[in-house]
């Protein structure tokens, strides 16, 4: 049937249309979910989404009475990630013998659907036992965490300010600022931090590297992975290594550095896509090897010609490209300027611009220029009178070896929503800039809450010692400004250790 009156409420709170727009788009919603029904009968499968609503519309139905009945008490943890279609079951099942557990200042997952709201309607209906005393770290990194989230006004009225439980020892490390006027300095003095950590004794896996969004890990990625340091990183820089633009772009460049990898060239000749299928690359290597040269070698010779109209069209603008690049008049281009010509001239930009969903490859796209630049820079600084081919084969060799690292016992890196509910005795946050955590997509009162309860997630992960990291200059935003993030303020009066701007 069609959905009832609270149903339809329900959906207007959860989606935040307003009851006009609700009816006129209610009869898509309501096809889409009998439509997902019927084909999971057909492949005897259910999501989780299915078995919520299905859940939620039961329990209006009256069908779940015996079994709400049967409950004695309920308890449901945390509650600060409850959406309202669970929050709509939970109270139907529990009623008035219901416990939640949650923590207003943890409520991270509004992307998600939950609604620390929720919680607080919750406290207003029912007796609080507020627990305040922390476990986990020292007094002084918890009263940054106090400091932080007391400017927010979403829990004012059930929150306590932690307390520890732990009495101040000599493993209580510190809390400190990190100022640098670029990340790769700020890189290299983690790096010199952590190597003194494990000289010491401490566990690699007892250290984390906190960030709030996959922007700021470049750099201090491949510092980690240049010192040979075991990492575990959890994050989707991770993904970027391997992604479909850090996998083209090198294959481009690996072609110009050796143009027998057939490898390279069957990987990229079709990218972007011009209709070149596995059989017009046998056909190319066939023609290749009755002259006994490589692919790539055929493409660039006279024998071209040879070809029918339409395959010498398909593969004209690989033709040009490298045409180009191997001309001695080309020579003098920097890196940057080599791969931003491949893949322009390539179209694999334009490419990109064009697909659907492409928010992440262009993201991709930005992440790469700044690391070859910022290799350019370091190689340079180490190597005189090199070529393009030198430091082209070069990037392809150490981005090549930069292989995903899932060391379990290595150091973590993480987001700071992946790291919520984990603890490790040292904890560096990188990227305490105000483009960047809280961010420029603030909007609203409620954004900016938001993001100070990852603030808040974030500092009370350490157990013994805190780092706050902030530069002027991070490679993935080209050669923006940067500014220290207001959080750096709300956390009082922290020692700021200054390092050498002249590098």
């Amino acid at each position: 049937g069609e959905f009832g009156p609270e149903t339809k409420a329900l959906l207007c709170k959860m989606l935040s249309y307003t009851p006009e727009v609700m009816e006129e788009i209610l009869p898509y919603y309501n096809k889409v979910f009998k439509d997902s029904l019927m084909l999971g009968r057909e492949t005897n499968t259910v999501t989780y989404d299915h078995i919520l609503f299905i859940g939620y519309l039961m329990v209006k139905a009256g069908l779940m009475k015996n079994y709400a009945d049967s409950v004695a008490h309920l308890i449901v943890d945390e509650y600060q990630d409850t959406n309202y279609l669970q929050d709509a079951f939970v109270r139907e099942i529990g009623g008035d013998n219901l416990t939640i557990v949650g923590d207003v200042d943890q409520a991270i997952y509004e992307f998600r659907g939950g609604k620390a709201a929720l919680l607080e309607q919750h406290a207003k209906e029912a007796n609080v036992v507020n627990l305040s005393l922390n476990y986990r770290s020292f007094q002084p990194i918890l009263d940054i965490g106090n400091d932080v989230i007391i400017h927010n006004e979403s829990g004012k009225d059930i929150r306590k300010p932690l307390r520890a439980n732990r009495q101040l020892t000599e493993e209580y490390s510190g809390i400190l600022i990190t100022h640098a006027k670029y990340d790769k300095m700020e890189s290299e003095h983690i790096v010199k931090r952590i190597k003194m950590l494990i000289a010491k004794g401490i566990e690699p896996s007892e250290i984390a590297i906190l960030v709030r969004s996959r922007m700021s890990i470049a750099s201090i990625n491949l510092a980690l992975q240049a010192n040979k340091i075991a990492v575990n990183d959890t994050t989707r820089f991770a993904d970027f290594m391997k992604s479909d633009v850090m996998r083209d772009t090198l294959n481009f460049i690996k072609i110009f550095t050796n143009p027998k990898d057939i490898y390279a060239f069957m990987a990229v000749l079709d990218r972007p896509a011009r209709g070149i299928g596995p059989k017009a690359i046998q056909t190319l290597q066939e023609k290749a090897a009755e002259q006994a040269m490589s692919v790539v070698e055929y493409l660039m010779s006279d024998h071209i010609k040879d070809l029918t109209p339409g395959m010498r069209k398909k593969v004209q603008a690989f033709v040009d490209v490298y045409t180009t690049l191997i001309d001695p008049d080309h020579q003098d281009m920097s890196l940057p300027e080599m791969v931003n010509f491949l893949l322009t001239e390539t179209g694999y930009i334009q490419w990109l611009n064009g697909l659907k969903n492409n928010e992440s490859h262009l993201r991709n796209i930005e992440i790469l220029k700044g690391m070859v630049k910022d290799f350019e820079k370091d190689y340079s600084k180490e190597h005189n009178n090199y070529s393009l081919f030198d430091i082209a084969n070069a990037f392809t060799f150490e981005m090549t070896s930069s292989i995903r690292q899932e060391d379990k016992d290595g150091i973590t890196i993480a987001t700071i929503h992946g790291a919520k509910g984990l603890e490790w005795k040292y904890v560096f946050v990188l990227g305490m800039e105000q483009e960047n955590f809280p961010g420029s997509k603030i909007v609203d009162d409620a954004d900016m809450e938001s993001e100070r309860r990852l603030m808040y997630v974030a500092v009370t992960r350490a157990k013994d010692c805190l780092w706050l990291c902030w530069s002027d200059h991070r490679l993935t935003y080209g050669d923006t400004d940067l500014n220290p993030s207001q959080f750096l303020e709300e956390a009082g009066d922290i020692q700021i250790n200054e390092l050498d701007k002249a590098w």
